[in-house]
């Protein structure tokens, strides 16, 4: 058919075959669903630590931990019960992540922080004077682990997403 003055092209039109029309679809949809579920999965923000109080827990040196966990993400307190004193040290379980974040320390002062694997490879590691963060890691089984460096007794929450 040729094209009349006034309708260019439209005696030229080309007709998609129905398949492709539907592949075509079906990707795009798709991708509206993924980036959904990316959303619905969203990385776990830590909840803040009650302070210390006269009577709690007090832990010295190395804090024990548990087992990994099963995959996906959550949350856990550092150390699991009371507080750490000055000097002394605790970590999450072992956890599949490429993502961990961490409260504020409960007392606000400073504090050391480090992420490794379980095979005690370092992947991180920093030093706050008190806030929250957070850091993305290669995916791995890791661990976070922080110091406290003040006087007053502390503890954090600490979130992981892999």
């Amino acid at each position: 058919m040729r094209s009349r003055p006034g309708h260019l092209g439209q005696g030229n039109r080309r007709r998609f075959p129905a398949g492709v029309v539907l592949v075509l679809l079906a990707a795009v949809l798709a991708t509206g669903i993924r980036q959904g579920q990316a959303a619905a999965t969203a990385s776990p923000v830590p909840p803040p630590v009650a302070p210390y109080h006269a009577g709690d827990k007090i832990r010295h040196g190395e804090a024990p931990t548990g087992s990994v966990s099963p995959l996906g993400s959550g949350c856990e307190r550092v150390p699991s019960t009371g507080y750490l004193a000055y000097g002394a040290a605790a970590r999450t379980t072992g956890e599949y992540a490429n993502y961990w974040s961490w409260s504020a320390a409960s007392a606000g002062e400073p504090f050391d922080w480090w992420v490794y694997t379980s095979t005690g490879l370092l992947y991180a590691s920093g030093y706050s004077s008190a806030g929250g963060g957070s850091v993305t890691t290669p995916a791995n089984i890791s661990y976070w682990k922080v110091k406290n460096l003040d006087a007053d007794p502390q503890a954090w929450n600490a979130c992981w997403s892999g």
